[in-house]
């Protein structure tokens, strides 16, 4: 397993080529590369101070505690013999006091929390810091503005003085601006939102225009701050963090999503923090919404892609991109063997794109248009010329990378996105064409658009959170997919908590546009369906219209939060630490499937029980098996929750109507057959269209009336 030495061959100075894992292996590391061993932290926690005056910060040394044991020990970002905590007082809770001996076990160094060892160790780590290496720095207490300066409390910082008793930030700051990196990483958990025994919210001192000039000045330093202008940082009493470090703790283990390369960066942290707190805000101190807006950022474009944590199961996607490009090169070599049209030089030009003379290299780039292109050529002479012409293209550097593109050379299915803004992003949806008992071929054609309703499989989980009267009201696995399937139901509309959308619809007197975007938490994507009167179902001679599908109308009494895509296979194992999909090699965005409505409801439970908001699912035990999935004895639906649950029929279908009366909200269809219709293409994946190239897809060869030729299928 490649742990932090994996890590120090990807993080580079800005401009530098990134070692190959050959590279590594070999010890190769080019200068300027990052190495843990050159890196140094000091995290400072103070809860008690001497002065009476002063309220106790509860859990900053267990914010400390975590903190340094996530970058020493965990991370490998800072080696345990570089690192220092300074503290005043004891951790709360069971974990820090555990993490504490571990810390001491591995060489951590520790000292008081007073002024004179914050500033002698913040100098001597600064120093200690080499060329290659990174400046951590983390502050948990209070943070307050005096004469015109800006003061992190120490333990025996005294309220009356603290001019002369504080530790300056812009002293802080030029300090960490010393490193021999040049790189620094602080974390300020500070401006405490109760400083003294009588002081809170209002009356306390939120964090002052001098203290984010002071942040904004630091030069080559990256500074994620608990609270914005004028805002507070808070304690959580569930967690015994405060909420800011909370965050920063569950986001670098994995809950904050990754980048392209498989990477938490300090990007991806900062959002995920920031939407974390605005959350927590909004819930806990709905009084200070005005005030305290998410985080303090200081973060240099250059800066924002360094990657901080390895995300899981990057590494393992890694390796099985490895393992596709082998099988590939395997495949074309035996084609070219035997080939009248293709030759060596083409597998070399090959080679050469997907970078695999050194293995690891990344190649030309285009690498997943061409082995997508190399894993549909046959031995036919067509499918040789068009790849041979490609090969010429890619050549001429006309064609520098085309993922799923349709080419003129080579019939290729389009792209599919449901909306213009996540044309980038969104799974591919569940294949179709399977035979579903005596079901019309029209189903066939349209089952990825109505996938969303079938309880056995969970890529039609898209989650909303509601607001009805208190009151528990049984239901059944069996009542709920009776709903989906088309039956009538109650249609009583929905809103979630808008985690930092800058609008709570439950207090406001005008609701989100239709279709306006919420940025949630682990990547996940909300869309505005508002309330009102809609028109469901299909005309009478719509192609395909089902019986249960009569024209009708139903009312919206609230708008509500609906997700803007199934719930991924990423999304789903940061809840449950795996996901149980079928077609696993279609990649961590792609949707969950294999998952019965009784772990729907669970996944709903636990995303509820992540944001503390109230579930919206009364499971109760004991577990019983079903097949090889998680089975409740009852399940019942808690009215007036405010966390997530899974979508009624009408609500599905108002959403995915857009507004529109049409067969699809793109328009009119026309049907050619059982799978091609291709009015879906630029909207939907379905049987027609879902050619999958990934190891275990689905064997689609026997399927009729397909829209594209091609032996596989899946999501």
């Amino acid at each position: 397993l490649l742990n932090c030495r994996h890590f120090a061959s990807e993080w580079k100075s800005e401009g530098e080529s990134r070692l190959t894992e050959r590279e590594f292996e070999h010890g190769a590391r080019p200068a300027g590369a990052f190495d843990p061993a050159a890196s140094a932290g000091l995290f400072v926690g103070v809860s008690t101070f001497e002065d009476a005056e002063i309220a106790r910060v509860p859990y900053a040394v267990d914010d400390a505690v975590d903190l340094a044991h996530l970058f020493a020990l965990e991370l490998d970002l800072v080696a345990p013999a570089k690192t220092v905590l300074l503290l005043a007082g004891e951790p709360q809770k069971r974990e820090s006091r555990e993490r504490l001996l571990a810390l001491r076990a591995a060489g951590v160094r520790e000292g008081s929390a007073r002024q004179r060892e914050v500033y002698r160790f913040l100098s001597e780590q600064a120093q200690a810091t080499g060329p290659r290496g990174l400046l951590v720095l983390t502050v948990a207490t209070h943070g307050l503005s005096d004469q015109g300066g800006d003061f992190f409390l120490a333990t025996e910082s005294l309220l009356a003085r603290t001019l002369r008793t504080g530790v300056s930030v812009e002293e802080v700051f030029d300090e960490v601006s010393k490193a021999n990196s040049g790189r620094a990483l602080v974390l300020l958990d500070t401006c405490r939102e109760r400083l003294t025994a009588e002081t809170r919210g209002a009356r306390a001192v939120g964090m002052a225009a001098s203290f984010e000039k002071s942040m904004a000045a630091s030069a080559g330093v990256v500074v994620l701050s608990g609270t914005t202008l004028g805002g507070f940082s808070y304690d959580d009493p569930t967690r015994e963090n405060g909420v800011f470090t909370a965050a920063v703790l569950d986001g670098l283990r994995g809950q904050a999503p990754a980048g392209a390369e498989g990477w938490i960066t300090v990007r991806a942290l900062a959002d995920f923090v920031h939407e974390r707190v605005t959350a927590w805000v909004r819930r806990h101190r709905p009084g200070d919404v005005g005030k305290s807006k998410g985080i303090g950022r200081k973060v240099d474009g250059a800066a924002e892609g360094i990657p901080l944590a390895p995300h899981a199961g990057a590494l393992e996607q890694r390796e099985k991109d490895r393992v596709r490009r082998a099988a590939a090169l395997r495949h074309l070599a035996q084609i070219v063997s035997s080939s009248a049209l293709l030759d060596g030089s083409h597998l070399d030009f090959v080679k050469k794109r997907l970078g695999v003379e050194g293995d690891e290299d990344e190649g030309e780039g285009g690498a997943e248009a061409l082995m997508v292109e190399i894993e549909a050529l046959d031995e036919s002479a067509r499918s040789q010329r068009g790849f041979r012409a490609l090969l010429r293209e890619l050549s001429e550097g006309a064609v520098a990378a085309r993922v799923g593109e349709e080419k003129p050379v080579l019939p290729r299915e389009p792209v599919v996105v449901e909306t213009a803004e996540a044309a980038a992003e969104v799974p591919r949806k569940d294949q179709v064409g399977r035979a579903r008992g005596e079901r019309s071929p029209w189903w066939k054609t349209l089952t990825a658009a109505r996938v969303a309703i079938g309880s056995a499989i969970f890529v039609g989980l898209l989650i909303a959170a509601w607001l009805w009267p208190k009151r528990v009201e049984p239901v059944t696995e069996t009542s709920v997919e009776e709903t989906s399937q088309g039956a009538g139901t109650e249609s009583t509309g929905t809103e979630m908590e808008t985690m930092g959308s800058g609008m709570d619809p439950r207090t406001s007197d005008v609701g989100p546009k239709a279709g306006a975007l919420l940025e949630g938490l682990s990547g996940m994507r909300f869309r505005w369906v508002p309330s009102g009167t809609y028109k469901i179902g299909s005309p009478a001679k719509e192609p395909g219209r089902y019986e249960n599908e009569t024209r009708r109308e139903v009312t919206l009494a609230e708008g509500l939060w609906l997700g803007e895509t199934e719930v991924t296979q990423a999304q789903y194992s940061a809840l449950f630490g795996d996901q149980p999909s079928q077609y696993k090699n279609c990649g961590a965005n792609c949707p969950v499937e294999n998952v019965n409505w009784y772990e729907a409801v669970e996944c709903a439970n636990r995303l509820s029980a992540r944001e503390e908001l109230t579930p919206c699912y009364d499971a109760k035990g004991p577990v019983r098996a079903l097949g090889n999935g998680l089975t409740y004895t009852s399940v019942a639906r808690v009215r007036g929750c405010n966390g997530y649950r899974l979508p009624t029929e009408e609500e599905w279908e108002v959403a995915a109507r857009a507004g529109t009366e049409t067969a699809l909200y793109t328009g009119g269809i026309t049907i050619k057959g059982e799978r091609n219709a291709p009015e879906l293409d630029a909207i939907a994946w379905y049987g027609g269209n879902s050619s999958a190239s990934y190891p275990n897809a689905g064997d689609c060869s026997a399927w009729p009336e397909k829209q594209f030729a091609s032996k596989s299928c899946g999501p």
